[in-house]
């Protein structure tokens, strides 16, 4: 038998061998990075979790940083209270030194006050006076003849708030003949402690002036007499103006001469409001030499 003729196609085999080695070299390299490619897998895991963790602790750096901001707030809040608190004490220890001192003025005052124990208020009659030694003076002029019991009343209403430590003495004026009279009570113008005997001494005395009403109002000569006695207030008691002298002019002389060494308090007694004369009088007096003016009617 005869061989057929057979051509070999040597690229064919050769482009085989090729793949096959190509396919092997890349089983090899596969088989040997294998194990590598796991890592990465196992890095790129441990990177998404540390990329968590980052997170997580960006997120708890916030909160404290927030809270520290809050707890910084909140020290600026104490602080804040404290200085005011702080502000309140001292104004509270200005306010205690500010009571304290006044509690010692009050307490000098009242010091004071229970020294002068026995400053009168005439309350009844509109007079205010501390002094502690007083002349009254009572008009005796004709006029006063229908105003004798008021006279008596008024004055029982100016003893009676005073005490024992309060001395006075009466002078009854008028003027007879042209002739200015003065009828003390006591003797050289001694000053008689207000006890309830030398009150009851002192109206029965005034009561017997009552019955020698008489006569004109020198009411300048009695001033006269009164500022030349150791005495702090003068009362003068009249229904009338004076007679001896201009009441302008009198005002004017006593204020000079009395220079704000004794208070004159001066009361209208009767209808003083049908007299202007006599009203601006006894107020222009009372008013120049620290004292006051008061009416008493009826």
């Amino acid at each position: 038998m005869k061989r057929p003729n057979r051509t070999l196609e040597i690229f064919s085999i050769s482009a085989l061998d090729l793949f096959a080695s190509a396919l092997g070299a890349f089983i090899l390299v596969a088989v040997i990075l294998f194990p590598y490619y796991l890592k990465n897998f196992e890095v790129v895991a441990d990177n998404k979790q540390m990329a968590a963790d980052l997170q997580a602790m960006k997120t708890k750096l916030a909160a404290a940083e927030a809270e520290a901001e809050e707890q910084k707030q909140k020290a600026a809040t104490a602080q804040a209270q404290a200085d005011a608190a702080e502000a309140r004490a001292k104004a509270a220890s200005a306010q205690a030194a500010s009571a304290a001192k006044a509690a010692k003025a009050a307490s000098a005052a009242a010091s004071a006050a229970a020294k002068t124990r026995g400053s009168t208020i005439f309350a009844l009659l509109g007079i205010n006076t501390k002094a502690k030694t007083f002349v009254v003076l009572i008009d005796m002029s004709q006029s006063m003849q229908q105003y004798s019991r008021l006279m008596v009343r008024t004055l029982d209403k100016l003893l009676a708030p005073m005490e024992s430590d309060i001395k006075i003495t009466i002078i009854g004026f008028q003027e007879i003949n042209g002739q200015a009279r003065l009828h003390p009570w006591t003797t050289g113008g001694q000053l008689v402690p207000m006890t309830s005997q030398n009150k009851a001494r002192a109206l029965n005395f005034a009561k017997g002036l009552a019955g020698g009403f008489n006569g004109r109002t020198p009411t300048f000569a009695a001033l006269r007499r009164a500022l030349n006695m150791n005495v702090q207030s003068i009362i003068l008691l009249s229904d009338g103006a004076p007679t001896d002298a201009p009441w302008q002019s009198i005002v004017g002389s006593i204020t000079q001469a009395n220079g704000g060494r004794k208070e004159i308090n001066c009361v209208a007694l009767g209808d003083f409001n049908k007299h202007p004369n006599l009203v601006a009088f006894l107020q222009s007096l009372a008013r120049r030499n620290k004292g006051d003016f008061t009416g008493v009617s009826g």
